[in-house]
């Protein structure tokens, strides 16, 4: 559901509301059933508000979730009193039902009762007051996952964005790019380009301005970045670079790559935002569960005010069944060789 106060509850329940029974008969084979988790009395407050005609049963856990078709299945992970949120603000309370409604699905995609996970957007300030370290659901989820090596990429029709660090201080990003760090984040990407059906070629950022000028504008291209792309050409990855930042996403350089590799956080959501802000997704790689999510905040300004665009949601969901069916396929391939 994202944060309570937030537009998660909005468009979360606009877009169950448009997947459930009825509203688009007949089903199609494999219609993905899509369970709500977060707050009952948030959800069902949006429900009445955003979405009047969507149905929902609360269930006791992920496995009473599938199969059944008398409303859209909502499993609890807090118990809020609606009335005393503050809406359009971060808050402790909010912070950790946010976090609650998160580990509760993370845990039954690690058990299998959950075939992925779609999450809206929570608030980073909101989980801190409520006393959890946090720095952003990507880091988080890989803790809970057990995986040092996930890492976030935005995905839309018209680009894909892998980040080789995420939600750090910008002085504190020079110090986390190992050739590691990079070489790992253009396998994984090479992985997603080639299940996505996109090219395969993937262009790299320099760090420094002018991709470091041969040294006159930092060291790190040259020491740190291009050993990587030498090393991930030896192990057959297409990709290029470093290339500076300034100009690999104009239409005619960008249009030579199936993906980019942004050395840090805005760096490459800037223009990945311009380009594709409400058909984005957020898509964390590298873990043994699938999650997908909206690349968008909070948006307190228009929370709980029937504005909020669910379209980001939406693409989400439909790639997080992209990905699954794909695993399926993958594993039905692998079973039939053997």
């Amino acid at each position: 559901m994202g944060d309570p106060a937030g537009v998660g509850p909005e468009i979360a329940v606009r877009c169950a509301a448009a997947r459930a029974v009825g509203a688009r008969e007949p089903r199609g084979p494999g219609e993905t059933d899509l369970a709500l988790v977060g707050d009952p009395g948030v959800l069902e407050e949006a429900a009445r508000r955003f979405a009047p005609a969507l149905r929902l049963r609360r269930v006791q856990g992920p496995g009473e979730a599938r199969g059944r078709r008398d409303g859209v299945p909502l499993l609890t992970s807090s118990s809020l009193e609606f009335k005393s949120l503050q809406l359009g603000c971060p808050s402790a309370e909010g912070g950790t039902a946010a976090l609650a409604a998160v580990r509760l699905a993370v845990d039954a995609c690690r058990v299998g009762q959950a075939d992925a996970l779609v999450t809206a957007p929570l608030s980073k300030e909101a989980v801190e007051l409520g006393g959890e370290p946090f720095t952003g659901h990507t880091e988080w989820i890989a803790r809970r996952c057990g995986q040092d090596e996930a890492m976030m990429l935005m995905s839309s029709p018209e680009l894909v964005v892998g980040y080789a660090t995420t939600h750090l201080p910008l002085g504190a990003v020079p110090a986390a790019l190992t050739q590691g760090r990079i070489l790992c984040c253009l396998r994984l990407m090479k992985e997603y380009l080639a299940a996505s059906g996109r090219a395969a070629r993937i262009g790299v950022c320099g760090l420094n301005p002018h991709a470091g000028e041969g040294g006159l504008l930092g060291h790190e291209d040259d020491a740190v970045i291009r050993p990587a792309v030498d090393d991930a050409h030896a192990q057959g990855i297409e990709v290029q670079g470093p290339l500076p930042a300034d100009t690999i996403f104009v239409p005619n350089l960008r249009a030579r790559f199936g993906g980019i590799l942004a050395m840090y956080h805005d760096q490459g959501g800037i223009p990945f935002k311009m380009l594709s802000f409400e058909t984005g997704v957020n898509i964390t790689l590298g873990l043994d569960i699938v999650r997908t999510s909206v690349d968008h905040g909070t948006a307190w300004d228009i929370a709980w005010k029937g504005l909020a665009s669910a379209r980001s949601l939406e693409c989400a969901i439909l790639e997080a069944e992209r990905i699954v069916r794909h695993k399926i396929k993958h594993r039905v391939g692998q079973n039939a060789k053997r």
